[in-house]
Protein backbone atom coordinates (compact mmCIF):
# COMPACT_ATOMS: atom_id res chain seq x y z
CA UNK A 1 0.00 0.00 0.00
CA UNK A 2 2.53 2.79 0.70
CA UNK A 3 5.48 3.66 -1.17
CA UNK A 4 9.28 1.80 -0.48
CA UNK A 5 11.86 3.85 0.97
CA UNK A 6 15.61 3.02 -0.01
CA UNK A 7 18.06 3.97 2.84
CA UNK A 8 21.61 2.99 2.89
CA UNK A 9 21.63 -0.40 0.59
CA UNK A 10 18.26 -1.50 1.62
CA UNK A 11 14.61 -1.59 0.78
CA UNK A 12 11.88 -1.23 3.22
CA UNK A 13 8.46 -2.00 1.92
CA UNK A 14 5.06 -2.02 4.80
CA UNK A 15 2.10 -3.40 3.68
CA UNK A 16 -1.45 -2.36 5.08
CA UNK A 17 -1.77 -4.93 7.56
CA UNK A 18 1.33 -3.56 9.06
CA UNK A 19 4.29 -5.87 8.17
CA UNK A 20 7.71 -4.31 7.52
CA UNK A 21 10.31 -6.05 5.37
CA UNK A 22 13.40 -4.76 4.53
CA UNK A 23 15.50 -6.07 0.94
CA UNK A 24 19.03 -5.63 0.93
CA UNK A 25 19.60 -4.33 -2.47
CA UNK A 26 22.71 -6.58 -3.70
CA UNK A 27 22.19 -9.09 -6.47
CA UNK A 28 20.20 -11.11 -4.87
CA UNK A 29 17.40 -8.53 -3.22
CA UNK A 30 17.10 -10.76 -0.26
CA UNK A 31 15.07 -9.91 2.88
CA UNK A 32 17.33 -9.07 5.59
CA UNK A 33 14.70 -7.96 7.98
CA UNK A 34 11.20 -7.72 8.85
CA UNK A 35 8.22 -6.73 11.40
CA UNK A 36 4.55 -6.30 12.37
CA UNK A 37 3.57 -3.08 13.88
CA UNK A 38 0.36 -4.87 14.94
CA UNK A 39 -1.81 -2.07 13.41
CA UNK A 40 -2.58 -1.03 10.24
CA UNK A 41 -0.23 1.34 8.31
CA UNK A 42 -1.34 3.03 5.09
CA UNK A 43 1.47 6.43 5.45
CA UNK A 44 4.73 5.67 3.33
CA UNK A 45 7.60 5.96 5.72
CA UNK A 46 9.95 8.66 5.90
CA UNK A 47 14.04 8.84 6.21
CA UNK A 48 15.08 11.61 8.36
CA UNK A 49 17.90 12.19 10.78
CA UNK A 50 19.86 8.23 10.67
CA UNK A 51 16.22 7.07 11.24
CA UNK A 52 12.99 5.90 9.95
CA UNK A 53 9.61 7.43 10.81
CA UNK A 54 6.48 5.40 10.26
CA UNK A 55 2.69 6.82 10.73
CA UNK A 56 -0.20 4.47 11.55
CA UNK A 57 -3.81 5.76 12.28
CA UNK A 58 -2.59 5.90 16.09
CA UNK A 59 1.34 6.61 16.11
CA UNK A 60 4.45 7.89 14.69
CA UNK A 61 7.37 5.65 15.48
CA UNK A 62 10.98 6.38 14.87
CA UNK A 63 13.11 3.61 14.30
CA UNK A 64 16.62 4.27 14.74
CA UNK A 65 20.18 2.59 15.96
CA UNK A 66 20.89 3.32 19.33
CA UNK A 67 24.95 4.62 20.16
Amino acid sequence: WATPIADDGRLYCINAAGKEFVVGLGEKGEIVGQSDFGEEIYASPAAADNALLVRSHKRLRKIAKTP
